[in-house]
């Protein structure tokens, strides 16, 4: 798991320093997608627990 979280950050990172916004947002249209109706919920979740890591440091 941990290893599929850091292939992925690496691609983001990668979309993000060339500069391809349209490869950054159609990554996370798949991902919208991916969850379905659970998306909202997720973003919910996601957010509160970077609040959480914020509120940490």
């Amino acid at each position: 798991m941990t290893d599929a979280f850091i292939r992925a950050a690496e691609e983001i990172q990668k979309l993000t320093h060339i500069h391809d916004g349209q490869a950054f947002r159609d990554m996370f249209a798949e991902v919208r997608q991916y969850f379905g109706d659970f998306t909202e919920q997720a973003l919910q979740q996601s957010d509160f627990l970077i609040d959480r890591l914020v509120e940490r440091k």
